[in-house]
C-alpha cells in the first residue's frame, strides 16, 4: 500500500484515508471529482485505491486550473502512475454538467467553488448522479449551509472528519 503520506494534498490524514478507502467501499465504478486542486491529490487517492485493490474504474476531474497548470497537476498522478484512471477537465463544474448529465457515478467529491451558490450547485448535480457523495471544507460557512440547504442532510452521514462529510442516500 501507498503511503498515504506521500500524496500530495490540502488534506488531513483522516481525509486521504476517506479518498483512499472509497473504491473499497464501491467496489470500483465511475468518480467524479470537482476541484482537482494544485497537486490533483483526492483525485490521485481514489485512483490509487482503485489501483492497489485491482478494481476497475475511472475519474473524471473538474478544476478550473487558473493558478496552476494542468499538466502540472498531471504530473503528481504520472509519479503515482495512476494516469490511466484519470481523465482532467479544464473549466467551472457547471460548465461540465451537460457534458456528464447521462453518467451515473459511484462517488462524488465536491471541493470546488466554496462559495455558497457553487456548493449548492455541485451538490444539487451531485445528488442526481450519485449514492455517495463527499464534501471537503465543511468548516466553511458557505459550504456548510449549502450542505443545510441541499436536503442532503436527509442522507445517511457515513464519514464526518476534520473538514470532510460523506453522505449515503437513504433506500426508501
Amino acid at each position: 500500500m501507498t503511503d498515504l503520506d506521500d500524496v500530495d494534498a490540502q488534506l488531513t490524514a483522516a481525509d486521504k484515508e476517506i479518498l483512499y478507502s472509497i473504491p473499497e467501499r464501491t467496489g470500483g465504478g465511475l468518480y467524479y471529482n470537482i476541484g482537482d486542486g494544485r497537486w490533483g491529490g483526492s483525485t490521485i487517492l481514489m485512483a490509487l485505491g482503485l489501483k492497489e485493490r485491482n478494481l476497475s474504474g475511472h475519474i473524471w476531474t473538474v478544476d478550473t486550473y487558473h493558478r496552476y497548470n494542468p499538466s502540472d497537476v498531471a504530473k503528481y498522478s504520472t509519479k503515482h502512475e495512476v494516469d490511466s484512471y484519470i481523465t482532467r477537465c479544464k473549466g467551472r463544474s457547471s460548465e461540465w454538467e451537460d457534458k456528464l448529465k447521462d453518467k451515473w457515478f459511484e462517488f462524488i467529491f465536491i471541493d470546488g467553488g466554496h462559495q455558497y451558490e457553487c456548493a449548492l450547485e455541485d451538490a444539487a448535480f451531485a445528488m442526481t448522479h450519485s449514492n455517495l457523495i463527499g464534501f471537503h471544507d465543511t468548516n466553511m460557512n458557505r459550504v456548510s449551509k449549502a450542505i443545510q440547504d441541499s436536503g442532503i442532510l436527509e442522507w445517511r452521514l457515513i464519514h464526518d472528519v476534520v473538514r470532510t462529510k460523506v453522505f449515503e442516500r437513504v433506500s426508501k
